[in-house]
């Protein structure tokens, strides 16, 4: 096998592999988009030439697929660690790769986070809701995280049920531990040993071990301020 023929191989290989896995869902459907793009071009140009068919597919295969995802994957390694004018920096630059799938307004959504680390939540919030980015799941944990940060635990509540769907919700293990979260600091205990009971199965599916003890101490923490406050 020539090198040019490995080239082709592992282009095409990784963008089936990555059609598989983005075929069916509704937010990924750009990267679908990208991944058959650069297959057509791999496959077609190959019979003709396979010295052009490397170089162009390879080329496109590396700047639309490879740099992007490898970036975004560090965009949100920076978004766990919560140093969003790093993450808000990279994805300045990536978002021209990849310009859709949301991808291109996560630099404002980004941009909030930033100024509600810095103590300017209201700002922030009102610049989400001018952009209006609350469809993709970025831009829900990001006004979810906001509310977070300014404590405004009833306000994050009241938006949680009335814009985020129940199936988005336990597709996203973040917005649902916000969500245990608002319902005990608010007082709703039955509604977060409730919400605690159908979140369980997700959490256990889509999240680490971490993340659903976390709920489960969440639980526990308010049942038990609540006990304390009666024995007193």
């Amino acid at each position: 096998m020539t090198l040019h023929q490995l080239i082709i191989w592992i282009v095409c290989f990784s963008c089936l592999s990555l059609l598989a896995r983005t075929l069916l869902s509704r937010h990924n459907r750009g990267w679908s988009a990208i991944a058959g793009l650069v297959l057509a071009v791999a496959v077609s140009t190959f019979y003709v030439d396979p010295y052009l068919a490397s170089v162009l597919g390879g080329g496109l295969w590396f700047m639309l697929l490879m740099v992007p995802l490898l970036g975004f994957a560090r965009v949100n390694a920076l978004i766990y660690q919560e140093r969003y004018r790093e993450a808000r920096q990279i994805a300045t630059y990536l978002r021209w790769l990849h310009p859709i799938d949301g991808w291109f307004e996560q630099p404002k959504i980004l941009r909030a986070l930033e100024l509600g680390q810095r103590g300017s939540a209201h700002v922030a919030i009102a610049n989400l809701r001018v952009a209006e980015p609350l469809a993709s799941p970025l831009g829900r944990n990001a006004t979810a995280l906001l509310l977070l940060m300014d404590a405004r635990w009833g306000e994050l509540l009241d938006w949680i049920q009335q814009h985020v769907p129940e199936n988005a919700l336990h597709r996203d293990p973040h917005l649902a531990l916000y969500y245990l979260r608002a319902l005990g600091e608010v007082g709703d205990l039955n509604g977060l040993l409730w919400a605690l009971e159908r979140s369980q199965p997700a959490l256990t599916r889509r999240a680490s071990p971490d993340a659903l003890n976390l709920a489960r101490l969440f639980a526990l923490a308010f049942v038990g301020r609540r006990r304390r406050c009666a024995a007193c």
